[in-house]
């Protein structure tokens, strides 16, 4: 199988919920998630990262 991975950065977790429940493009992707044999919530994972300090090696 495949694992693929998208980042997308929000200012705020009130901004992801607000493209997560209510954007409507965002809505027709998700509309078409099954077509790929994926069966949501149980085959996609949403992560909320809070910003934090990266270390520069």
């Amino acid at each position: 199988g495949y694992t693929i991975v998208a980042k997308t950065e929000f200012a705020s977790l009130a901004d992801m919920r607000w493209y997560d429940d209510e954007c409507p493009a965002h809505a027709k992707l998700k509309a078409l998630v099954p077509e790929f044999g994926l069966n949501p919530p149980e085959d996609i994972m949403s992560i909320y990262f809070e910003p934090g300090h990266v270390a520069v090696l």
